[in-house]
């Protein structure tokens, strides 16, 4: 990717079926590509590999994250997050506080916070290899339950006549094409 040097902050989306890479433009998200990455190590390269000076990063990943440390407490997807994700990545890129981890159904409730009709709060439901929710409050928020965890009720798989009983494939557009 040409960037003319340019430093970015680099986003990053985690799910069952592969992990996808783009670059904050500020306005949205540019150059995203699909990456198969099996570890930490191979995460940062590939972050590395999306602009020549990364100046951040966010991720969404699914399963339970404790999203104000950054701390990856489940991923039946890709159990090598588990663990300080974001103390490892702000390690490699000596990015203290300039890393940010959260819940897939968390990042996509925060995304509606672009959208100006949004304005008594927000529940959105992430349909991916796992099924997680993000709740905002009034304010803009997110809202966890009582224990502080993120909303997700992990792996689903439905009874259908679709080739992949995953909920992301049967109740997405691919499954009811199928359909």
């Amino acid at each position: 990717m040409d960037h003319n040097g340019a430093v970015g902050a680099v986003v990053v989306d985690i799910g069952g079926s592969g992990t996808r890479i783009g670059v904050s433009t500020g306005f949205g998200v540019a150059d995203v590509r699909r990456h198969r990455v099996n570890s930490i190590e191979e995460l940062c390269d590939a972050i590395a590999n999306a602009v020549p000076t990364v100046s951040g990063v966010a991720l969404s990943v699914p399963g339970f994250v404790d999203g104000d440390s950054g701390r990856v407490l489940l991923c039946r997807v890709a159990p090598w997050l588990e663990g300080d994700l974001a103390g490892a990545i702000a390690d490699r890129f000596g990015l203290p506080a300039r890393v940010k981890v959260v819940n897939d159904g968390e990042a996509h409730a925060l995304a509606l916070l672009k959208e100006p009709d949004v304005q008594f709060g927000a529940c959105v439901v992430s349909l991916g290899t796992s099924v997680g929710f993000g709740v905002l409050d009034a304010t803009g928020r997110v809202s966890r339950t009582l224990s502080g965890q993120n909303w997700d009720i992990g792996e689903m798989a439905l009874r259908t006549s679709a080739s992949n009983p995953h909920v992301w494939w049967a109740l997405g557009q691919a499954g009811l094409d199928e359909l």
